[in-house]
């Protein structure tokens, strides 16, 4: 498995109108070839973490623009650039 980690700061004002546009993208983002699972983690106010799961590492790095693309239909509502890491799973449970 490979994980894109995104670090995401959003409008703590509009985070109802951030989830419903999430909402808005779910098919999108379910058509992101070979991608298994997608999460969203609030971890403080304003603050969230995006984990999306994909099965190799070539897949994730196809899905590259596409993500992008959705990142940028939900731009609206952050106040800094979303930070992107990819990575292989080390560990798992």
């Amino acid at each position: 498995m490979y994980y894109r980690i995104t670090a995401l700061y959003f409008d703590a004002v509009r985070r109802d109108e951030f989830i419903a546009q999430a909402d808005n993208v779910r098919d999108e983002m379910k058509g992101i070839s070979c991608i298994q699972s997608v999460t969203i983690v609030e971890t403080s106010e304003g603050e969230a973490i995006g984990m999306a799961t994909y099965d190799t590492q070539e897949n994730a790095d196809a899905a590259t623009p596409q993500v992008q693309q959705i990142l940028g239909g939900l731009s609206t509502f952050f106040t800094a650039p979303p930070m992107q890491k990819t990575s292989p799973v080390m560990w798992s449970m």
